[in-house]
């Protein structure tokens, strides 16, 4: 019998507070300002190092019966023992501070972080420099950091507090000397520095020469000069002030008239204000909350501007009046207290709320007003997220949609209702995209869920280049940016790629981020940099005193150890340790390896992006008795060699022609006859139907594309699709009808031949090249080919033929097969046999030599990811008869039905498009 209970932990804990509270088992009495505390040792020690450390390393306090602890406050003390046998946090306003010291002393690092948390969005301008030194004497660079941003931002009015008055001399120096101090005039800045030196001028008048070096002297007003020199100074002192010749971002203000309505800007998807400067002649951006309505701006003489709307539609909050002020900084709208509204009542039983959310349990048992008030008013959470979690806490039934998930894990954090917030986790773990994982990922790290935080930050490593054009990418904080740019396993084919990233979310900011250069930069490897990216870097320093910096790391990332692999496929089945394999083979070192395969497909398409991104489409499943077509997708996982599903496509295929074009996929064929043409979008994991193909196409068929256009090869003739124009073009037939095509292209033209034939047929073959420009089929080459079976295939930047052929030896009396290799050379247009195969023919001729048709893809693979090179005799052959299914009553039976394709215009960095170049390119390659 094995079984576990769910609820232990919980009781366990329970049951220790019980007995705490009654004074039973404990074996430690803390004293703290004169009051004791009954506790127990393990509890104490399984929640803070602090007193692990003091109970188990053969400290005096390890035996004493009572404790002192010093520095801490009793109300504090009571906080963290009620976290520490309750897992339950509340501490009022006036003991935050308080709290926050106790639990750095004490190492509680959950108390410590979200008591930081509260200060930094409780800042306002009475406290935020009483806040900046507190964090300053704790060292937590976070929180000093939020409270420097804030004071930077409302410098008029914080110097005018008295609190600005307490700042040390470092503190104040370090304000001083910011570019983004919002102040009018330098004039403002001395002056503050002034009061500060007169509040205590018989300390701090010596002071007055450092504190002029952070002053600018060519802004400064001669009357205020004059009243810097005037001030009693020791004898020979003569003030030094800043060489920075630039004003600060705020004294930059430019006169501008702000145009409102309901139209997009230029260089947004988002609806936004345009701000016109006359006077130079440009517009700029002003960034307006998402989804208000029916709003209004006011402006005060002191340039602040405060907006009143109403949400109505597309958001979560929707049906809430809205207060805000304008972010100069930030170029962002920050909430004030809303307007007034009405929301909806949900009459509860204490009892029930209590029963299910800490939260209720603490506001009803502890003694607060509202453990006796009719009417509780709950903040920060919407009425849909509070229906949600009263459903689910009356029936313990949950159900969401979509849109509601971010804000009812939001609520539930709040209202500490674990179990909904893990579920509103987990399906957001489940439902991440291209299009949401980075909103997400700042969303996890916002809330804190470490969990959700990390599983983002593996999808985004995964798919970097798709992610990294997204608009929500640009939105990350240079934190989480610094987080993702320093992984190892950034799946990305150059580090150009990673560097223009970067630059892309510099710029999205330019005059905000740019600072954060130099730290970016530490993020890059120079060593895999391009020169040319180099010298674009070093001309965006920021500062001419600054130098730029990178990453000591000389490892490649995974993502830039791929290797040019063929990737061979066929009719039957390959296991490989239980698995379906298809082998995987590098002729660089002759090295074999197996990629997995899902749902015991056959007859599947595969293609593969510029961006060296596979995805497998269609084909027959033979997991059931009986074997049934599939409409599935799946996309290639590089770092798991596992396929993940995307969407299904809307008709079922089998050995459809699968090609990738210009950021699209699109499946051709393969469906019954049917002349149906969908095309798949990656950035929103969404199929939708193009023009149908002229004629139904009943045999099997090849596609390639070349240019912006897709090309269609079969018995039944060619067409070449125009993404362009978006219609279908009867284009010239090839001189032989092909029964079973394969096509590939190479150097701006198509190759084709008919590559399977019946065994009893000895007649030879020619490769048909097309070009586009001169619209006609030619043959290739300097003869044909007599073959059973061929392949094209192109690797490294030659183009291929491998054919089989088999003969029955009279004498031997069993069938022979010959291989033969031949490459293909463009100057003369001419075959040439490779007596010297070299590495090029993998080590599986035996599954080369039967007669089913093989096909060859060749991509850039990870072979750490792929695992351990084996033996083809590791890769256990079975046919469709040794699985005792039959797959007679489909049309399609040949091949795999995938190819190589290649998109030569597709707006992708340089790096890569020089990638997919050295593929198509033409030469001879002498090492095969």
């Amino acid at each position: 019998m094995n079984v576990s209970n769910n609820d232990h932990t919980d009781e366990v804990l329970r049951g220790l507070d019980e007995l705490r509270r009654r004074g039973e088992l404990t074996d430690v009495v803390l004293e703290v300002e004169g009051r004791s505390f009954p506790c127990h040792r393990a509890v104490l020690a399984a929640c803070s190092p602090y007193f692990r450390g003091m109970f188990t390393s053969g400290y005096a306090e390890a035996k004493q019966e009572r404790v002192s602890i010093q520095d801490v406050s009793e109300v504090a003390m009571a906080t963290i023992l009620n976290y520490a046998y309750t897992g339950f946090f509340h501490a009022e306003p006036d003991q935050v501070q308080a709290v926050m010291s106790a639990a750095k002393l004490l190492q509680i690092e959950f108390v410590s972080r979200k008591v930081a948390k509260y200060m930094k969005n409780h800042l306002d301008v009475s406290n935020c420099a009483d806040v900046l030194m507190y964090a300053d004497m704790l060292g937590d660079l976070t929180l000093k950091e939020a409270s420097v941003r804030y004071i930077t931002n409302r410098f008029n009015q914080v110097a005018l507090q008295p609190s600005f008055l307490q700042l040390p001399l470092p503190l104040l120096q370090s304000l001083l000397n910011m570019d983004d101090l919002m102040v009018d005039s330098e004039d403002v800045v001395v002056q503050a520095a002034l009061r500060w030196v007169d509040f205590n001028q018989e300390e701090r008048m010596q002071h007055l020469p450092a504190l002029c070096k952070s002053f600018r002297h060519c802004f400064i007003s001669s009357d205020q000069l004059v009243e810097l020199e005037s001030k009693c100074l020791p004898t020979g002192c003569k003030l030094v002030y800043s060489d920075i010749t630039t004003q600060r971002v705020w004294q930059t203000r430019t006169e501008m008239p702000i145009i409102l309505g309901d139209f997009a800007f230029i260089s947004s998807k988002k609806r936004n204000a345009v701000c016109c400067d006359p006077l130079k002649g440009k517009l700029y951006e002003m960034r307006m909350p998402d989804h208000l309505q029916s709003y209004s701006v006011a402006v005060t003489p002191t340039d602040d501007l405060y907006m009143a709307g109403y949400i109505d539609r597309g958001s979560r909050k929707k049906g809430m009046k809205k207060f805000l002020q304008f972010n100069h900084q930030e170029n962002t709208w920050e909430s004030r207290c809303d307007l007034t509204t009405p929301r909806d009542s949900f009459p509860c039983h204490r009892n029930v709320l209590a029963s299910c959310s800490p939260y209720f349990r603490g506001m009803f048992t502890s003694g607060y007003v509202e453990a006796k008030q009719e009417k509780i008013t709950i903040k920060e959470v919407s009425k849909v997220a509070m229906a949600t979690i009263l459903d689910y806490a009356y029936t313990g039934s949950l159900k969401m949609e979509p849109d509601q998930v971010q804000d009812v894990m939001s609520a539930a954090g709040l209202l500490q209702v674990e179990f909904v917030g893990r579920q509103a986790a987990e399906y957001m773990k489940n439902h991440l995209d291209v299009s949401n994982c980075a909103d997400v990922l700042i969303y996890a790290d916002m809330l804190g869920d470490l969990s959700l935080q990390e599983t983002s930050m593996n999808f985004i490593a995964s798919r970097f280049n798709q992610v990294a054009l997204q608009p929500s990418f640009l939105q990350l904080p240079l934190s989480l940016l610094q987080s993702l740019l320093n992984r190892e396993d950034l799946m990305t084919s150059s580090e150009d790629n990673i560097v223009q990233a970067a630059l892309r979310w510099v710029d999205f900011n330019q005059e905000e981020r740019l600072q954060h250069l130099p730290a970016l930069c530490r993020c890059f490897r120079d060593s895999a940099i391009s020169s040319e990216l180099l010298a674009e870097l070093e001309s965006k320093c920021p500062s001419t005193h600054s130098k730029l910096v990178y990453s000591k790391s000389t490892n490649q990332r995974l993502g830039q150890v791929q290797i040019e692999m063929q990737i061979f496929l066929r009719e039957g089945f390959l296991k490989h340790h239980s698995q379906y394999a298809a082998p995987c083979y590098d002729p660089s070192t002759g090295e074999l390896y197996a990629l997995h395969i899902p749902d015991k497909l056959n007859n599947f398409s595969l293609t593969a992006t510029p961006n060296d991104e596979l995805y497998l489409a269609g084909g027959i499943s033979s997991r059931t008795s009986q074997p049934i077509k599939q409409k599935a997708l799946y996309q290639y996982n590089y770092q798991l060699n596992t396929w993940e599903p995307r969407c299904d496509m809307e008709s079922p295929r089998v050995s459809c022609g699968l090609v990738y074009l210009k950021g699209y996929i699109y499946a051709i064929g393969g469906d019954n006859s049917e002349r149906r043409v969908e095309r798949y979008d990656p950035s929103c994991d969404e199929w939708t139907w193009i023009p149908a193909i002229p004629k139904p196409m009943t045999s099997e068929l090849c596609a390639v594309t070349l240019n912006d256009s897709i090309y269609v090869i079969s018995k039944e003739g060619c067409y070449c699709f125009g993404t362009t124009e978006n219609r279908w073009n009867k284009m010239a037939d090839m001189h032989k009808p092909q029964t079973c095509p394969q096509a590939i292209t190479y150097q701006g033209s198509i190759y084709c031949l008919d590559c399977e034939k019946d065994w009893r047929d000895s007649s030879s073959t020619c490769v048909e090249k097309y070009n586009p420009t001169e619209g006609e089929w030619k043959w290739s080459g300097n003869g044909s080919f007599t073959f059973d079976t061929a392949t094209l295939m192109v690797y490294g930047d030659t183009l291929y033929l491998l054919t089989v052929l088999k003969r029955w030896n009279l004498l031997e009396r069993d069938m022979q097969s010959t291989i033969c290799i031949f490459q293909y050379q463009p100057e003369i247009d001419s075959w040439l046999d490779l007596k010297d195969k070299g590495r090029l023919v993998p080590p599986m001729v035996e599954w080369l030599e039967s007669s089913s048709r093989t096909d060859c893809l060749t991509a850039r693979m990870i072979p750490m990811c792929l695992g351990n090179p084996c033996r083809f005799e590791d890769l256990e052959l079975h046919s469709i008869n040794d699985e005792e299914e039959s797959h007679d009553t489909f049309s399609d039976q040949h091949g795999s039905g995938f190819l190589d394709n290649s998109d030569e215009e597709d707006g992708l960095p340089d790096q890569e498009d020089n990638d997919e170049d050295y593929r198509e390119s033409g030469s001879d390659n002498g090492d095969i």
